[in-house]
């Protein structure tokens, strides 16, 4: 689960190894879920812009477009964030939520 905004920079630059995994692993074990929000007003992103933005940058992975409130309940903050480990080889599921927690492990058993 990767919270995230087209504008944050450290967000652009974890999209090749995200897509990356999510390419690795959909079928087998492990889905990357992007919860998309604007930043830095933290309301929901715009579609049509992040229409272009996701198939201008090659993200095939699901997406979600969320608030700030949306992402806090989740993730427990609304900041764009990537809860995954560096590692992505060693990854089984970060989760900070009861719903969460249930998405993950219905995804990885």
């Amino acid at each position: 689960m990767n919270v995230w905004a087209t504008a944050c920079p450290y967000c652009r630059h974890e999209l090749f190894d995200l897509t990356n995994f999510h390419n690795a692993h959909h079928q087998k074990n492990a889905v990357v879920l992007g919860l998309t929000l604007d930043f830095p007003s933290f309301d929901y992103p715009d579609r049509a812009y992040l229409a272009d933005f996701t198939a201008s940058h090659f993200i095939d992975y699901p997406l979600l477009l969320v608030n700030g409130e949306v992402a806090s309940e989740v993730i427990g903050q609304a900041a764009p964030m990537c809860p995954l480990p560096r590692c992505l080889a060693n990854i089984t599921c970060f989760c900070r939520s009861v719903s969460a927690a249930f998405f993950c492990s219905e995804v990885l058993s």
